[in-house]
This record gives C-alpha cells, structure tokens and sequence, in this order.
C-alpha cells in the first residue's frame, strides 16, 4: 500500500496540484488527503480511496476477497465448535456414533460444516467419558456442502488420516 501511496503522491505533484485542490477535486475532506498522504490508510474509507485515485486520473480498482474463519485450536475449543455446529442447520453429519471396529468402546463422529467447509472427527469413549477431536479446512474432494448423497473418497480419506492421527496421541485414554 505503501507503493499505491507514493506513485499517487508523484502524480500529484507531477500535476502541480496541492492537497486542498486533491481534495476539492476528489470531493473529500482535507484531511483525508492529509491523512492519505501519512500513510494512515486505515482511517480512510474504501470510496474516499478510489475517489482520490480518480482524481489523479488512475485506474484504481479494488477487489475483495472473503476473510478465512480462523479454525479452532485445542481439543476443548475443536468440541465446543462441535457441539455448536451438530446443533445448528449448516451441518452435515456424515458418520455419528459409529463403534470401531478395533476398540469397542470407542465412538466415532465424522461431521462436516457446511459454511465454513470444515471437517470435523471425533472419537469418544462415554463409559470413560472422554472425547478428543480434529478439524481442517482441507476437507478434499466435493466442497462439504456439495456431498449431499455421503461422505466422497478423498474426504473419507482426509477423515481417515485425522482419525488414525488422533487414535495414535489418545489411544490410552480412548481404551
């Protein structure tokens, strides 16, 4: 940004304009120019950016991207989302309360978020009263909301991987 910052100030300078006659020409406050100028782009807003680039006569565009929800770390955080989640409408629950075949009493969930495009696994042990889960946001395959008739092989295969990973760092306390 800092780049974007200095190639319009040299415009303006180039066209002998001082920041008052920006401002008037871009149709913004003084102090927005002031503030523009200091590198301060955070005070100003998205419009008043693209008005003094205008002005300058650059073709300034500006593109949006989505934000990336950050995932939970930790095995309390993991469960709290969910529990959230198996509650609400955006899940997708492709495996639930299903027995291993290895350990008798260990429950496996395998649940995927349909908004956030999380998958989440989970084995529990309820005479122990114990739970552990893992989550990515590289599911594989079909987006989660896409797998309307189950669970595809490469998510399959992911989940498989998450719970093979959280069998080995448990299994003492699963068993």
């Amino acid at each position: 940004m800092a780049l974007l910052v200095d190639m319009l100030k040299r415009q303006r300078q180039r066209k002998r304009m001082t920041p008052a006659g920006l401002a008037r020409r871009a149709r913004v406050s003084l102090e927005t120019i002031q503030k523009f100028e200091a590198y301060q782009l955070n005070l100003i807003g998205l419009l008043d950016l693209l008005s003094i680039g205008t002005a300058l006569g650059s073709k300034l565009t500006v593109q949006l991207a989505p934000i990336k929800p950050e995932l939970p770390c930790g095995n309390t955080e993991i469960l709290r989302e969910f529990d959230r989640l198996v509650k609400s409408r955006k899940c997708n629950p492709f495996i639930r309360k299903s027995p291993d075949r290895d350990h008798k009493g260990v429950l496996w969930d395998i649940v995927g978020d349909k908004e956030r495009n999380w998958l989440f696994v989970v084995a529990s042990n309820p005479k122990k009263r114990v739970r552990f889960a893992a989550v990515t946001d590289q599911p594989g395959g079909w987006s989660i909301a896409g797998q309307v008739f189950g669970i595809d092989a490469e998510t399959n295969q992911v989940a498989d991987e998450l719970a093979e990973k959280l069998m080995k760092q448990h299994r003492d306390e699963l068993t």
